[in-house]
Formats: C-alpha cells, sequence, structure tokens
C-alpha cells in the first residue's frame, strides 16, 4: 500500500526517542526489484557492523521486504525504544542508505511528504455529470456520489442541497488545491471560488481547470499541476521568509540559525538538504540535540559528531518548530542554505496538508 505522508507530530514523536537511531533508504524502482531481498541483507549487515542491535535491524528492515506498488523509493527511520517511522516516495533513489547514530536521517522524508498535498479532484463525466474525488496526503481516497450538471447548474434534486452538499465534502477535506476537470460545471467552478473568497476553504486553495482526457491523461496532468502547486508554496514562503528578514523576525546563515535554534526561537527552519553538504555539529548525549559551531565541537566532550542539517532538523522538532526543505534556490534562498522563522510566528505546514 502507499504510505502516506509524514506529519510533523510523527517526526516530533520519532525524534523524541531514544537514540540511537536507524535511518534507512532504500531504492524500490522495478528495474531493481530482483536484487531488493540482497541490497537489504546488505543493509542489515552494515547496520550490525555499526553495532546497530539485532532486534533493531530485524525492526526496521522487514518493512523494506513488502514494498508498497507505485513507490520507486522508500525509508524507514526507527529510534532505540522501537519508535519506527515509514514513508515512500514514486521518485527513485541513486543509491541506497544505511546509517545508526545520534540523529536520524529525516530530510528525505520530510522532503517526500511536503510533495503530498491534500488535493481535489471534480471532473466532468459525460457534460451532465461530475465526479469528486479527495486524495488526502494521508494515503486516503473518498470520493462524493455524482453531482449533476443542467445548464451549468449544480444540482442533485435541489440545487441548494447540492451546493451545500458539495461544499460540506470540500471543507472536511481542506484541499491544498481543487483541480476541476472538463469545459463545462460553470455553477460548480463558482461554487469554488465562493469557498475560497468566504474562508470556507483556506484562503491559498489553489484552483485551476484543466483539460479533458482520458484517465492516465487525467492523472498525469494532476500530478503534474500538484507538483506546481507545491512549488508555488515554497516560493511564497521564501517571500515571506525575505519580507519577515527584513523586519527581524527571521535570520539566515550558519551562526544566527545555530543561534536561533539553540535558543529555541525557531518557528520554522528552512534548509537545502544536500546529501553532499559535509558540514557538521555536535549532538549532547543528554538527548537535547542542541546544535554546536564546528569551531566548538573539539571542545564539546563526549558529544556526538553528526551531519549539521540532521541535527538543526532534529532539534527544531524537538523544540516545537517545522522543518521545510528547500530545492537548490541559488541566490533566492537564505544564506549557506539555512534560514529560520521565527517566533511567535506559527510553523509553516508544508508538512501538515
Amino acid at each position: 500500500m502507499h504510505h502516506p505522508s509524514v506529519r510533523r507530530s510523527d517526526l516530533q514523536h520519532l525524534v523524541e526517542g531514544r537514540p540511537p537511531f536507524v535511518s534507512i533508504y532504500v531504492d524500490m524502482s522495478e528495474n531493481r526489484r530482483d536484487s531488493l531481498v540482497a541490497r537489504v541483507a546488505a543493509i542489515a549487515d552494515g547496520l550490525e557492523a555499526l553495532g546497530t542491535p539485532t532486534e533493531l535491524v530485524r525492526t526496521s528492515t522487514t518493512p523494506l521486504l513488502a514494498p508498497p506498488p507505485g513507490r520507486s523509493a522508500m525509508a524507514v527511520l526507527a529510534s532505540s525504544d522501537d519508535r519506527v517511522l515509514v514513508a515512500s516516495s514514486p521518485d527513485p533513489l541513486h543509491e541506497d542508505v544505511g546509517e545508526f547514530g545520534a540523529v536520524p536521517r529525516l530530510g528525505p522524508a520530510i522532503e517526500w511528504s511536503q510533495q503530498m498535498i491534500t488535493h481535489a479532484v471534480v471532473r466532468e463525466v459525460d457534460g451532465d455529470r461530475a465526479d469528486v474525488m479527495v486524495f488526502g496526503a494521508d494515503g486516503t481516497t473518498t470520493s462524493l456520489p455524482s453531482l449533476t450538471a443542467v445548464d451549468g447548474a449544480a444540482t442533485a434534486g435541489d440545487p441548494a442541497a447540492a451546493d451545500n452538499a458539495f461544499g460540506e465534502f470540500l471543507t472536511a477535506h481542506d484541499p491544498a488545491a481543487v483541480f476541476v476537470v472538463g469545459g463545462g460545471l460553470s455553477a460548480i467552478w463558482k461554487s469554488l471560488q465562493d469557498l475560497v473568497l468566504s474562508e470556507h476553504l483556506r484562503p491559498d486553495c489553489h484552483l485551476e481547470r484543466l483539460e479533458s482526457g482520458d484517465d492516465a491523461d487525467v492523472a498525469e496532468a494532476v500530478v503534474r499541476h500538484t507538483a506546481s502547486v507545491v512549488a508555488t508554496r515554497k516560493v511564497r514562503l521564501l517571500q515571506d521568509f525575505r519580507f519577515e528578514l527584513s523586519h527581524e523576525r527571521a535570520v539566515e546563515g550558519f551562526e544566527g540559525v545555530v543561534a536561533a535554534v539553540n535558543d529555541g526561537r525557531v518557528a520554522t527552519l528552512l534548509l537545502h538538504d544536500d546529501p553532499d553538504d559535509h558540514r557538521r555539529a555536535i549532538v549532547h548525549p543528554d538527548g537535547s540535540m542542541v546544535a554546536v559551531p564546528p569551531d566548538e565541537i573539539a571542545a564539546a566532550g563526549d558529544g556526538q559528531e553528526v551531519r549539521l542539517a540532521d541535527a538543526l532538523i532534529c532539534a527544531t522538532l524537538q523544540r516545537g518548530g517545522a522543518p521545510v526543505i528547500l530545492p537548490s534556490t541559488g541566490e533566492k534562498g537564505p544564506a549557506d542554505d539555512l534560514g529560520a522563522l521565527l517566533l511567535p510566528r506559527p510553523p509553516a505546514g508544508l508538512i501538515d496538508n
């Protein structure tokens, strides 16, 4: 089955577990499924060589032997007290990863979940009826019995009743985007606009019309446009970040972000999690998971050295903040690929869709 998106509460539950942590990422591409058993066995051997308890190795690797259909990558993240998080992605990985360390590697799983937004598809069936489906970020699919369109007016016996059923159905699921497939359904389109204007749907709910086509064409268009919505949300977040930075309600760069995380002032952490980013930090053994600048590593005593990105993500989650993984943004992104929106601003909801 398709694994639901990872919510911030799930991530917080994991990082509050007992270290060390197992982090496994495995490519599940169809052309590599034949080698999956052997590759999982190699990951298990590697984890045991790192000192991972045998039972934890078994707990972490067993889910990998039942890959979900239609997914090209899978992650299993586990604490030493058996808190387990499973995530998957339609996109393949370049290489498998198996780690056992003081903090889990959460960046890729977070990035996968940011791509999974709750969205609705309103599809014109034959010019007279429309099917409504909601695809949840939690992996669920829900439908509304067919609406009937007569001269563009939504009716189901009673036009007002149909309008109410449609609005209540969408409001209950709170989609981040609604796609209307087909050239008709003008009354439904107007109803959608009214739902946004009246704030029954979130103000930033994306509404878009798509051309009719066969099932494969419509599915491909929905995937493509959903990805565009996700990208737009990140651009808006960066615009908010620049505005807040100009008003001293955000920080950027290594020193500013590390200090804000250590002080518990981060509402939303923004970072580009590049696997080739070798910047390091210290995680303290008392579980506080405070990142320490590199020049203090030698003086940190019995702390454990980890990737800076992993340490900042975990420390942010432990303090109630939300980490957001950014693409490589060049000059548009924060300095040092690190930024933070500060409290009392609420955490961004890009992984609670």
